[in-house]
Formats: C-alpha cells, sequence, structure tokens
C-alpha cells in the first residue's frame, strides 16, 4: 500500500469519525426513574453526556439523601442505556 493510498484511507476513516461523532451528539436517550409522583427524569446524548434532567413535585419533597440516590441511580441508568445505543450505532455504521 503506498502512501497515497494509506492517506486515502486515513481521511475516510477520519470522515466516519466525524459523522459517527455528529451522530452521537444529535442522539437522545431518556430514562425516568421513580415510583409514583415522585420521579426523576434525565436526558443524555449518545456521548453520555448529560443534556437536561426534570424532578417531579414529589421528588423535590424526597428527603435530600433518598433524592440523592435518585438522580444517581437515573444519571447511571441513562449514561449505560446511552452507551448500550451508542455501540449499536457504531456497529450499524461499521456494516
Amino acid at each position: 500500500m503506498g502512501q497515497m493510498d494509506m492517506f486515502k484511507q486515513a481521511m475516510a476513516m477520519r470522515s466516519q469519525m466525524v459523522a459517527m461523532d455528529k451522530k452521537l451528539k444529535a442522539m437522545s436517550v431518556e430514562e425516568e426513574l421513580g415510583k409514583g409522583d415522585q420521579t426523576v427524569k434525565v436526558v443524555a446524548n449518545g456521548r453520555m453526556e448529560i443534556m437536561g434532567m426534570s424532578l417531579s413535585d414529589g421528588a423535590m419533597k424526597l428527603p435530600k439523601d433518598q433524592l440523592v440516590k435518585l438522580i444517581l441511580k437515573t444519571i447511571t441508568k441513562v449514561q449505560s442505556e446511552a452507551k448500550n445505543s451508542a455501540t449499536k450505532l457504531a456497529r450499524s455504521m461499521q456494516a
């Protein structure tokens, strides 16, 4: 393989990476955890970055330690789902 072929291959890989990154940023994964009216909803993108969060009125009445646990549990869940979605996207782009 010559240098020009290697350069073309590298540019193609870079182009695929940029396209993948755009799709990951645009992806939206949402999780809502809690019971009844005591819920926390978190939205993340495919890069597992938290894009938003909302707390129900009932969740705001929870004791602080319970609310923190619920928020962390919801963030962990949405990041896990975002990772799974990103993996599926990457596999589909390779096919």
